[in-house]
């Protein structure tokens, strides 16, 4: 009985523990990037698949408006050929530790300015966890073994 109590009570730590990890995490994350330390924020944000999942994002969204715009504009085929490889060079060169910095400003944190300020968060699957934030930019974070990584962006683009 003893050694069954114990290993229930391990069990509950240990899921306790990784339930409560990713909300730690999105909690630090303000902190993480202001402090400038490059090895945390490589830690704490997966730079090139926010990288990859932002490009993608945007070429879907150009590409819709592009199929969606009249057919007889002259510039379309233009922007076909174009666009892809600006939108890769350019958020390449934007999606730096300073960019997230301005992301999080605009994003809220609580008002003692240390944790982001979201409307929900959750378990998304067993290793991945988002957060809609108050401006409905979701940040989606996957567990990596060390910890909870940043994986993809989601930001919501004005009309």
């Amino acid at each position: 009985m003893n050694k069954t109590l114990v290993a229930v009570l391990i069990a509950s730590i240990a899921v306790g523990t990784y339930v409560a990890s990713p909300f730690i995490s999105v909690g630090s994350l303000p902190d993480t990037l202001r402090s400038g330390n490059v090895d945390n924020i490589g830690q704490a944000i997966d730079f090139p698949s926010v990288r990859s999942n932002m490009k993608n994002e945007v070429k879907a969204t150009m590409m819709k408006k592009i199929t969606n715009d009249p057919k007889d504009n002259p510039f379309s085929g233009l922007v076909l050929v174009m666009a892809p490889a600006i939108i890769d060079n350019t958020i390449e060169a934007m999606i730096t530790p300073q960019a997230f910095v301005k992301i999080i400003e605009k994003s809220g944190t609580n008002p003692n300015g240390r944790t982001l300020d979201y409307d929900s968060a959750g378990f998304t699957g067993i290793s991945t966890f988002s957060v809609t934030l108050k401006n409905n930019n979701k940040f989606h974070f996957r567990f990596t073994g060390t910890g909870w990584t940043l994986y993809r962006v989601e930001i919501k683009l004005e009309s």
